[in-house]
């Protein structure tokens, strides 16, 4: 990425900004998911997003979930604060959107472990999307949300655990570009 960040002239346009903004994207299908995945679903539409935004009509999109993880996570807290020892859980995208019960059996895992799990105070997407479409700037303004948090939560004695490999690279090898 570090090599487009450089040297990419291409402006964003309508498929940039939908494809990388996936908390804005992620927010609005959550609360009608059965309705977007059914139509995302039909031919016709995809040929239309073929044409409009060209993304190949036989691309599948993951379906959403009617209802994000941090919604669940929010009616842990208390469970979750019982535990003795703690980690912070960078959840990613994936988890919070198309997954949620990915997130429910690392929390259940972790609390078989011993730990509770906390989310980050502001976890912003991990910008790995925004950098390969060409919004650098907000990707630099969301990680530095994102190292806030995980520097809160480390300075309050928790390990981040993450689940999402791409999270965790781009956290760990794109942040420093």
């Amino acid at each position: 990425h570090s090599a487009r960040i450089k040297h990419s002239t291409k402006r964003p346009g309508l498929r940039e900004f939908t494809l990388a903004n996936t908390d804005l994207v992620g927010s609005v299908a959550t609360v009608v998911a059965p309705v977007v995945n059914a139509t995302l679903g039909l031919k016709p539409v995809r040929k239309v997003v073929e044409g409009v935004m060209k993304i190949d009509h036989r691309r599948i999109f993951p379906k959403y979930a009617f209802g994000t993880f941090e919604g669940w996570m929010r009616k842990q807290r208390k469970a979750q604060a019982k535990f003795a020892k703690q980690v912070a859980y960078f959840h990613g995208c994936y988890v919070n959107y198309n997954n949620p019960p990915l997130g429910q059996a690392f929390v259940k895992v972790m609390n078989a472990l011993g730990y509770g799990v906390q989310l980050l105070d502001k976890e912003k997407c991990c910008g790995v999307a925004l950098i390969s479409n060409g919004f650098v700037e907000k990707a630099t303004k969301q990680a530095k949300v994102n190292l806030a948090s995980i520097r809160k939560a480390k300075a309050s004695g928790m390990n981040v655990v993450a689940t999402s490999s791409t999270c965790t690279f781009t956290l760990r090898d794109e942040y420093e570009h």
